[in-house]
């Protein structure tokens, strides 16, 4: 068994410009993941940097209101949403409230 604690993990900016906590990572931890486990900030009126992915993720919005853009489509998202993106799409989004 295996517990991380959200405000154990450092937080960082991350290559897409939001404040990240890696809570699960298979680089990082001796766990045996094809994935990792981030929870992600992006403050209010601000927009995350566009970037492609290399795999697939998905998204779980907690608080906050705003908009999700992946390649040429965007998206409005609130808490209780969550959304998936694949491999090669390129993704951002902004925080509106």
């Amino acid at each position: 068994m295996f517990i991380q604690k959200l405000q154990s993990c450092p937080e960082f900016i991350a290559g897409d410009n939001t404040l990240l906590r890696e809570l699960l990572h298979p680089d990082k931890q001796p766990l045996a993941l094809r994935y990792s486990l981030a929870h992600a900030i992006v403050p209010v009126s601000e927009t995350s940097t566009p970037h492609s992915l290399s795999t697939s993720e998905v998204y779980y919005i907690l608080t906050g209101n705003g908009e999700m853009f992946i390649n040429d489509q965007s998206q409005p998202v609130e808490p209780g949403g969550a959304l998936h993106s694949v491999k090669c799409e390129t993704i951002d989004s902004q925080h509106r409230s």
